[in-house]
C-alpha cells in the first residue's frame, strides 16, 4: 500500500484529435504546455483525443485536470492503450472523474503502448487542460510522515484601502501548497528516490498523489495530491547512521 506515489515524466509527445471539432481558440496543442489556464475545448459535448507517447511504453497512469482556476469540462472519460493507431480490439478503461477536485486520477496494472486514445463525455462542450501520461514510482517502505505533512494554500491577493476605507482588491489565484518529510531513508531508498527525482528542478511540473490509498481519509487521492512543481530541490541529511531525512516543499501549478 503506497503512501507517497510521483509521477514525474509524462511520455505524451503529441496528440490528434479523431473525433468531435476542436474550438480554433482552444487547440489541442494547449494540453502540451505546462500551466492549467490554457486549455483544450471542442465544438460540442464529446471529443476524442490520440495521444503518442513517442514509443511503445509501459504505463500504469493517467491523470487528466481541467483549469484550475474553474470547474472540470467533462464528465465521462474512457482510454484505450495501444501499440498502434488502431483501437478496434483494445479494451476501454473507465476513468475516474472527481468533479470536486476538478481532476481524473487513474492507478491500474501497467499496460503497454504507444497510443492512448481518451474518449470526453461533458453535458456541453469538453474542456481539458493536463494530460499526464506515465509510470509512476510508488513509496510505501519509506517513513514518509503522512500525518505530520502540512498542506494549505499561497494567496498573494492584495488588498488597498483609501482615506475613506474603501477596499480595492487585487486578485490573484491561489495555490496550493503542501511539504512532508520522508524519515529515515535507507542508502538504498535514499539512491532510488534521488535518482527518480534527479531531473526535476524547480520549474518542472509534475504530479504527487500523498495517501493515494486512502490511508488517512477516504478522498486522499484526490484531496492530497496535486499537479505541480517543487518549491526547492530536495537536499539529504544524515540523521543516523546509514538513515537520511529529506523534504518535499511543493506548490501548484495553475
Amino acid at each position: 500500500m503506497a503512501l507517497l506515489s510521483i509521477l514525474k515524466d509524462n511520455y505524451v509527445t503529441d496528440i490528434l484529435m479523431v473525433s468531435g471539432t476542436e474550438n480554433a481558440q482552444f487547440p489541442t496543442s494547449n494540453i502540451l504546455l505546462d500551466r492549467t489556464t490554457a486549455v483544450c475545448r471542442s465544438t460540442g459535448s464529446q471529443m476524442g483525443l490520440v495521444f503518442d507517447l513517442g514509443l511503445i511504453r509501459d504505463i500504469d497512469t493517467v491523470v487528466l485536470y481541467g483549469d484550475a482556476t474553474s470547474n472540470l469540462g467533462f464528465y465521462e472519460a474512457t482510454a484505450y492503450v495501444s501499440p498502434t493507431q488502431d483501437f478496434t480490439s483494445i479494451t476501454g478503461i473507465p476513468l475516474d472523474i472527481n468533479i470536486e477536485f476538478g481532476a481524473s486520477i487513474n492507478k491500474f496494472p501497467a499496460e503497454m503502448g504507444r497510443y492512448v486514445l481518451i474518449e470526453f463525455k461533458s453535458l456541453s462542450v469538453v474542456e481539458v487542460s493536463t494530460v499526464f501520461i506515465g509510470e509512476r514510482m510508488d513509496y510505501d517502505t519509506v517513513g514518509f510522515e503522512v500525518n505530520g505533512f502540512s498542506q494549505g494554500y499561497k494567496n498573494t491577493s492584495k488588498n488597498v484601502y483609501n482615506s475613506s476605507n474603501t477596499r480595492y482588491s487585487d486578485i490573484e489565484n491561489k495555490a496550493k501548497i503542501m511539504t512532508g518529510t520522508l524519515h529515515a531513508l535507507t542508502v538504498s531508498e535514499k539512491a532510488d528516490f534521488e535518482d527518480y527525482m534527479s531531473g526535476l528542478d524547480i520549474h518542472t511540473p509534475f504530479v504527487v498523489m500523498v495517501d493515494p490509498d486512502g490511508v488517512v481519509g477516504p478522498d486522499g487521492l484526490y484531496r492530497y495530491s496535486m499537479y505541480c512543481h517543487q518549491t526547492v530541490v530536495p537536499s539529504f541529511k544524515p540523521i543516523s547512521g546509514d538513515f537520511w531525512d529529506t523534504k518535499l516543499s511543493l506548490r501548484e501549478e495553475i
